[in-house]
């Protein structure tokens, strides 16, 4: 998408969830080799939770007024309302937290492009059939050491399962909520080119694919 709007002539930065320098995580995730998980065990939910509300005042503090498009990947859901979640905040401090980052963020204009799978037990399955049983093993070893999974005694791609069904649950309700411009795309079938079609139709550009 950023390449994309470039080419279309509209200055863009791209935020990838994985950049070791991303101004909206909230832990110190990268040790210089490896990516780290958050000391759930130790640190209060709330702490990380207040310190993501930092970093968003902070970011849109930084961007406002905004003399270009944003790209900010996983941002609102994936790498805070699930991973809060997976550290066994309760719903009520997520719904809180997910309205209070829509009001950080409104002086931005946010648009919100949530991608959805339908069955959650199939997407899984098929993403561990895809990246190998190595990222399998590596993605259940994580899971099970989040509070979410250990208080449940839920282990394995049925304990995974659950989890993932969970947050989807939870991100559907606040995504229902949110007030700012909205897109919901599901994308089991895996039309990446009729998606990023209809995501620049959606924001009203004139760029075709």
């Amino acid at each position: 998408m950023a390449a994309q709007l470039q080419q279309g002539g509209v200055e863009t930065t791209y935020l990838p969830e994985y950049d070791t320098a991303h101004p909206l995580w909230w832990y110190n995730y990268w040790d210089g080799n490896e990516y780290l998980t958050p000391d759930f065990d130790n640190i209060p939910i709330q702490t990380f939770i207040e310190t993501s509300l930092e970093r968003w005042q902070g970011f849109v503090a930084a961007v406002h007024p905004a003399d270009r498009q944003i790209l900010a990947e996983s941002v609102f859901f994936q790498n805070a309302v699930a991973m809060f979640l997976m550290g066994n905040a309760t719903q009520e401090q997520l719904v809180n937290y997910a309205r209070e980052v829509q009001r950080i963020a409104s002086p931005l204009n946010p648009v919100l492009i949530y991608f959805r799978q339908n069955d959650v037990p199939a997407a899984l399955r098929r993403i561990c059939a895809i990246r190998g049983m190595a990222f399998q093993r590596e993605l259940l070893e994580n899971m099970e050491t989040f509070p979410y999974l250990k208080q449940r005694n839920l282990k394995g791609l049925a304990g995974v399962t659950v989890l993932w069904q969970d947050i989807q649950k939870l991100t559907d309700a606040i995504f229902a909520e949110y007030h700012i411009r909205k897109l919901m795309i599901e994308t089991s079938v895996g039309n990446w080119p009729d998606y990023r079609q209809r995501i620049l139709d959606f924001l009203e550009l004139p760029i075709s694919l």
